[in-house]
């Protein structure tokens, strides 16, 4: 019964609720309609009192002296048009749902000019010596003369016009938003051709006579009527825009059609100054420059990196077509912010491949966290899939507005690795990670970073972003200079690198998959590295250098030849990049087994040209441990499901209002304010192309080797080193033995407490206790089984 009182309540309350919103409505409406109503009256009243009314015989009865009375105590029977047209447009915005700020104030600008307008009525019936009462008030009003009055007496007719023509120019500027340089562009452009023609013609003739090149480059100078432009076609797009578009760089300043002035001033480069309060900047998009990435050839290793050709060229999306949508955006943008009590104006565009970034100027007084509550709200007013806001873009005193654009364009890895920004990074690890939301290409350094996490939900781009950092490295290094080696639980995303375990990939023995799938083996795999870590370390020392590119530059320069120590030769090391999809799955099954050694390579391995990639799907806090964050600070989320999720990969909320696709947020090395980029798009088709090219190259080169860890399984009996003799166990080999057997439990932080000693050394115990079988393997979060009893 309580439960069904609850829902009739609920019913009610939604039915009150509709009521009242019912009744609000049909408010403001009836107050529209009212204030219309007088609009037209009015209207009809004055025209009735004008000569054109006594023409056609129009009758508004006793109310015409009414309406005498009140455009005489205003504006005058000029302008007294005024009153009737500021009922209508109150009509108007109260039944648009303007704020009453608005409303006020388009009023009071509304008044203020018409009472400029009939103080020049005044003054010109001043200047006819009609200055009776009536001629007054009747001509100038009220307020016309109140405003008159002084400035003829104490200034004259002809500086009172200048002075109130001015002000009514001035505010005229400010409330329309237009600019009289343009215009006056605009209206000099028929005598601006045929100048430019003659000067053109004039030049030349001169050169000819002093026998210089005729080869003239004019360029547009804003701060002369005689302007040399570029080209008549910039002329003729004045003229149809009805704007000017300046080109400085890659900037426009285009004309904004908006209500909200702005307060900012810019200088010009020729120190004159422009009032800006009308312009938005729109950055166009940065067009990289383009060149031919060129295939390095290895001679010494008869190795041909593959060519760009293998790759899809970039579909081109003129950026024109968006143009007027941005403006569009931009006014329905202030609009809607105005709407929810924001007042805030535009003040940049900038257009990326595939959202556009709004940059608002807030106006004194409004909170930042006014506008970060706003999100859902203009997503659904702007029709959006999602808005993301920045409050405040780092280093400005703007908010970022990210609004997805209607025609996206793809950003393909060909045109960013033929950019000439990444053919001249000089970095053998370098990544083509995407475009900025101003289409700059984006180029990480892995030994800077020096480990990257990565996560996001199912279909965001996240294995293909895989999959560009391994086309990014193969396409610039040798498989001398990089290995890598490859952990896929799925047995899908990776296993299209499995072809190149003569090349590219580490061969890593006891272990005889290419791509590793099963997760005993990715764990022997992570631990191999280990111990291939602490064997490159001790060839530093004994080469007195601090880091593998180091040593590999002193090796090149022959100041390194043969290790003191032992006697054998240096070689060069190559790096090596471990990636490791789906490293959820991995924490799921091993848990803390898999997160140590991760967890060694991420404080340890940079040095060493050791360098992780993790990925996961499922960013949760079992996942994405505190340890694993504090050692892999640049971290890239994708698409997440939940503000959650993304505070557990960035330590802050935006990912779950990307796009998917590719649309990323990615925090830099040595930055904590996130980038927002657009991932670049690798094909299947290209991945296979490109291992195909490089499979099909045969190599002969000195290979790294790293052992395997063996499986419990493996175990022999006759071979002391994994057996571990009474010389190789731990003193307190014996004691943890009795103890493992007493209470049929073992585990390495029992160890720890029992004898108080570290995590690293009670971990080695339980190695020796299961290679002599005391113990069982580790099965994932389970403990170890007691293979002993007393």
């Amino acid at each position: 019964m309580a439960k069904k009182s609850e829902k009739v309540s609920i019913k009610k309350s939604k039915v009150i609720k509709k009521k009242d919103k019912v009744e609000s409505s049909n408010k403001r409406e009836i107050v529209s309609i009212t204030f219309l109503v007088l609009g037209v009256l009015l209207t009809y009243g004055m025209i009735s009192t004008s000569e054109v009314g006594t023409a056609f015989n129009l009758n508004f009865g006793k109310a015409s002296q009414l309406i005498k009375i009140v455009y005489s105590f205003t504006f005058g029977k000029y302008f007294g048009y005024i009153i009737p047209a500021i009922f209508i447009l109150l009509s108007w915005m109260i039944f648009r749902k303007r704020t009453l700020f608005i409303i006020v104030k388009t009023i009071f600008v509304i008044m203020f000019l018409g009472s400029l307008l009939s103080t020049l009525s005044y003054i010109y019936r001043y200047s006819l010596d009609d200055f009776s009462d009536q001629a007054v008030w009747e001509y100038a009003g009220f307020l016309g003369s109140f405003m008159g009055k002084p400035l003829t007496n104490y200034i004259g007719v002809f500086p009172s016009v200048i002075i109130v023509v001015a002000v009514i120019l001035i505010s005229s500027m400010l409330l329309f938003k237009f600019s009289f340089y343009r215009i006056s562009i605009i209206l000099l452009t028929p005598i601006i051709v045929p100048v430019n023609i003659i000067m053109r013609l004039f030049r030349k003739i001169l050169s000819l006579k002093e026998g210089k090149d005729s080869n003239f480059d004019y360029t547009f100078n804003k701060n002369s009527y005689l302007i040399e432009s570029e080209s008549e076609d910039e002329i003729k797009s004045l003229k149809e825009e009805d704007l000017e578009i300046e080109k400085d760089n890659d900037t426009l300043f285009i004309e904004k059609d908006l209500e909200k002035p702005l307060d900012d001033i810019k200088k010009t480069d020729d120190n004159s100054m422009e009032d800006c309060s009308s312009d938005i900047t729109i950055n166009k998009k940065v067009e990289e420059k383009e060149e031919f990435l060129k295939n390095m050839k290895d001679s010494a290793l008869n190795y041909v990196t593959p060519p760009v050709a293998l790759l899809k060229d970039q579909p081109k999306i003129s950026n024109s077509e968006n143009e007027s949508q941005f403006r569009e955006n931009a006014k329905l943008l202030e609009e809607k912010l105005q709407e929810f009590s924001v007042d805030a104006s535009v003040v940049q565009i900038n257009p990326g491949p595939v959202i556009t970034q709004y940059e608002i100027k807030l106006a004194k007084g409004v909170k930042i966290s006014k506008v970060n509550s706003l999100e859902k709200d203009l997503a659904m007013n702007l029709r959006a899939k999602s808005v993301r806001i920045v409050a405040p873009i780092p280093g400005k005193d703007t908010v970022g507005i990210e609004i997805p654009n209607k025609k996206p364009s793809i950003v393909s890895i060909k045109s960013i690795i033929n950019s000439e920004k990444y053919i001249n990074h000089k970095s053998k690890l370098k990544i083509s990670l995407g475009k900025t939301i101003t289409g700059e290409n984006y180029i990480l350094d892995l030994k800077k970073t020096p480990h990257l996490l990565i996560a996001g939900a199912t279909g965001s781009g996240k294995s293909v972003c895989i999959n560009g950092i391994i086309m990014s490295i193969l396409y610039t290094t040798t498989p001398e200079e990089v290995q890598f080696c490859m952990i896929d639980p799925k047995k899908v995303e990776l296993s299209l690198y499995s072809e190149l375990i003569n090349h590219h990939l580490l061969k890593i023995d006891g272990i005889d998959e290419a791509v590793v799938t099963k997760p005993e083996d990715a764990l022997r795999l992570l631990e191999s590295l280990v111990d291939e870590m602490e064997r490159r370390y001790e060839i530093l020392k004994d080469s007195g250098t601090r880091n593998l590119e180091e040593y590999n530059d002193c090796i090149d320069s022959g100041d390194l030849t043969y290790n003191p120590s032992n006697g054998d030769k240096f070689e060069k090391i190559p790096y090596i990049v471990c990636i490791v999809d789906e490293y959820g799955d991995l924490m799921m099954t091993s848990g803390k087994a898999v997160e140590d050694p991760i967890c060694r390579l991420a404080q340890m391995a940079r040095a060493v040209g050791i360098h992780m990639v993790l990925a996961t799907q499922r960013p949760s806090v079992k996942v994405v441990t505190g340890i694993i964050k504090a050692n892999f600070p640049t971290r890239i989320a994708f698409r997440v499901m939940s503000q959650i999720d993304s505070r557990t990969i960035l330590d802050q909320k935006g990912a779950e209002s990307l796009l998917g696709k590719g649309d990323m947020l990615i925090i830099p090395p040595g930055d904590a304010d996130t980038i927002r980029l657009q991932n670049a798009l690798v094909e299947t088709k290209e991945v296979n192309e490109v291992v195909k090219f490089i499979k099909n190259q045969k190599l002969n080169f000195n290979r790294i080797k790293i052992k395997a860890k063996p499986k419990a399984e493996e175990f022999d009996p006759n071979d002391l080193s994994m057996r571990g003799d009474s010389s190789n166990l731990d003193e307190y080999y014996e004691e943890a033995k009795n103890l493992v057997i007493t209470h049929q439990m073992a585990s390495v932080s029992m160890l720890q407490r029992a004898l108080s000693i570290g995590y690293a050394r009670a971990g080695k115990i339980i190695d020796q206790l299961e290679r002599n079988g005391v113990v069982g393997p580790h099965v994932g979060s389970k403990s170890r089984e007691v293979l002993k009893s007393e």
